[in-house]
C-alpha cells in the first residue's frame, strides 16, 4: 500500500495521461505516460521499500520548493510592507534604505534554500518513506481488507499511534541534520510537534478513509 499522497499524486498523473490533459501535444503520445505509470507499479511489486523511498524523497523536495516559492512571496510582501527606514540624523528624518541589510533581504525573497531542500529529500528517503512503507504493511495485517470495522480500526489506529510517532520522528531527524543536537531536539519538539499532530489530524483521517477504502493493497 502507498501512503496516500504518494497514491493521490500518482492517480492524478495517470488520470491526466487518460485524458489526454498531461501531454497535449500531438507529438506525446499519452501511452507513454501509462507506460512509465505501469513500469513504476512494477516496481513497487518487485522493490516496495526502495522505490516508496525515493517516492517520498521526491514528493517531499517538490513539496518544500513549493513552500519555499510561497514563503518568498509573503516575505517580499513583508518587505514592500515594511517600506524604507527612517533615521534622525542630525535631527531630520532620512530614509536609509531598507529595513533589512542586503544580505537579509536577499536571503528573505530571493534565495532558494537548497541545505534546507536536501534535508527534506533525505529525509523523505531514510524516515518518512520506510516507515510508512512498515506502517501500512503492518496495518493490513493487523486489520486486513474485509474485515469487519476494518477502516474504523485502520483510522484509529493510524491517528493514535502513527501519526504522533511520525511526526515526531520527523521533527527529530530534520533536527538532527541541521547539526542542533539534543536542545534542539528538544526545542523543536516543545514548540511545534503539538500543533503539527493537530495539523495532522485535521486532514489525514479524511484522507485515510479514501486510502483504506479504495486504494489497492
Amino acid at each position: 500500500r502507498m501512503h496516500p499522497s504518494l497514491w493521490c499524486f500518482a492517480s492524478r498523473v495517470t488520470t491526466a495521461a487518460q485524458t489526454n490533459h498531461l501531454f497535449p501535444h500531438p507529438s506525446i503520445h499519452p501511452s507513454l505516460a501509462m507506460m512509465l505509470w505501469n513500469r513504476y507499479k512494477s516496481l513497487l511489486t518487485r522493490h516496495p521499500l526502495a522505490t516508496k523511498a525515493v517516492t517520498a524523497s521526491c514528493l517531499m523536495s517538490f513539496s518544500d520548493a513549493g513552500c519555499q516559492a510561497v514563503e518568498r512571496a509573503m516575505n517580499r510582501q513583508i518587505v514592500l510592507e515594511m517600506g524604507p527606514s527612517i533615521s534622525l540624523q542630525g535631527g531630520c528624518p532620512t530614509n536609509t534604505g531598507s529595513s533589512f541589510s542586503k544580505e537579509e533581504n536577499e536571503r528573505l525573497t530571493s534565495s532558494h534554500d537548497w541545505v534546507r531542500t536536501w534535508h527534506v529529500a533525505l529525509t523523505g528517503l531514510t524516515l518518512s518513506g520506510p516507515i510508512s512503507h512498515a506502517w501500512y504493511a503492518s496495518l493490513e495485517r493487523i486489520a486486513p481488507q474485509g474485515m469487519k470495522f476494518s477502516i474504523v480500526a485502520k483510522m484509529g489506529l493510524d491517528a493514535a499511534l502513527f501519526t504522533p510517532v511520525a511526526v515526531a520522528a520527523y521533527f527529530v531527524w530534520r533536527t538532527v541534520l541541521e547539526g542542533r543536537g539534543y536542545e534542539g531536539v528538544k526545542t523543536k519538539l516543545e514548540t511545534k510537534w503539538g500543533s503539527a499532530v493537530l495539523a495532522s489530524l485535521s486532514f489525514w483521517p479524511a484522507a485515510n478513509v479514501v486510502n483504506f477504502g479504495f486504494v489497492p493493497v
